[in-house]
């Protein structure tokens, strides 16, 4: 489950949430947004239209799928996407989580992006376990609810460039549903925004600066040659640049992101090689050295542009202080 990013004038979007106790009960399904800095006792956001959805992948295994199967034949392959999240249920209660990298609809079938671990008999639920409701039109165009705005204008008496992580308002979405009888609740978390941070690198990008890092990838990741990995390092840049202050998404350089996120996914091959023992602690050492030093050129010193104002144009960056060097 991401943090999502809604993008301000774009109709038709929705806020999901992945349950991870299994798939609920079709009703009693709710769902409220807040401020994130408002409490459950405050006003919600007229931020939804409509009620609350089930994902409709409901489906069995039409035939038995052996352990380290790779592909599974299903009684309907219709509802089910590529690059998304599934739970499989044997008859006997024993379960597991799967990716799905490709769908055959008209064959019924889907790949897997790794092997299953257990067996699972004929007639196991394929199921998804998400919800979603439609993000009401005047709600995702009104221009004062953007994330970066409220973040920006709610403490006045502070410079907002440095405070900006201090200040930040985003949307808590709080969801209410039943599980096995059970009433639950939980939350996840959503800014509107004008750009989402988007992930422009491909696995033949890395291997070019980095030759022969597809042939070395770990197995879990050779199915996609990579894809998903490339996927995470996004990710983990990410949460680095929020360590430091700052939002991907405000960064206005195609190259430098490009660039760090090369970086940052031969260091997370290099963490996954060293855990499973295929490769010594000093390559790691070398791949973390080198992305620490291209981070520090580019982003610790004043020269990528940036959105400081959430108004979308550019503005040169303040380097960070000292202690944070």
């Amino acid at each position: 489950m991401r943090h999502q990013e809604i993008l301000y004038a774009i109709d038709g979007q929705s806020f999901f949430f992945d349950v991870p106790e299994g798939r609920p009960a079709s009703s009693p399904v709710a769902c409220d947004v807040f401020l994130s800095t408002n409490s459950d006792t405050t006003a919600t956001e007229l931020a939804t239209t409509g009620s609350v959805a089930i994902d409709p992948c409901d489906t069995t295994l039409a035939a038995p799928a052996a352990a380290e199967a790779v592909t599974l034949s299903l009684t309907d392959a219709s509802n089910v996407k590529p690059r998304c999240r599934y739970l499989v249920t044997d008859p006997s209660g024993a379960t597991t989580w799967v990716d799905v990298y490709s769908v055959n609809t008209g064959a019924n079938t889907v790949r897997l992006r790794r092997p299953l671990s257990d067996a699972f008999a004929d007639g196991s639920t394929f199921q998804s376990t998400r919800l979603s409701i439609g993000i009401d039109s005047t709600w995702v165009n009104d221009v004062s609810r953007i994330s970066d705005i409220l973040s920006t204008t709610w403490r006045t008496d502070r410079e907002p460039r440095t405070q900006w992580l201090a200040a930040y308002v985003g949307y808590r979405i709080r969801w209410s549903y039943t599980f096995d009888s059970t009433p639950m609740r939980a939350v996840s978390f959503a800014d509107l925004v004008r750009y989402s941070a988007k992930n422009l690198v491909t696995a033949p990008d890395v291997d070019a600066r980095f030759p022969g890092w597809i042939d070395r990838l770990p197995t879990d990741y050779q199915a996609d040659q990579g894809a998903t990995l490339v996927t995470e390092a996004f990710y983990a840049l990410k949460l680095d640049l929020l360590g430091d202050d700052q939002a991907l998404r405000r960064i206005r350089n195609t190259e430098v992101v490009r660039e760090l996120v090369i970086y940052r996914a031969n260091l997370l091959s290099a963490e996954n090689h060293v855990m499973a023992g295929s490769a010594s602690k000093d390559a790691l050492q070398l791949a973390r050295d080198l992305y620490r030093q291209r981070y520090d050129q580019l982003l610790r010193d004043p020269k990528v542009q940036v959105d400081v104002t959430s108004g979308g144009e550019s503005s040169q960056a303040r380097p960070l202080p000292l202690f944070r060097r």
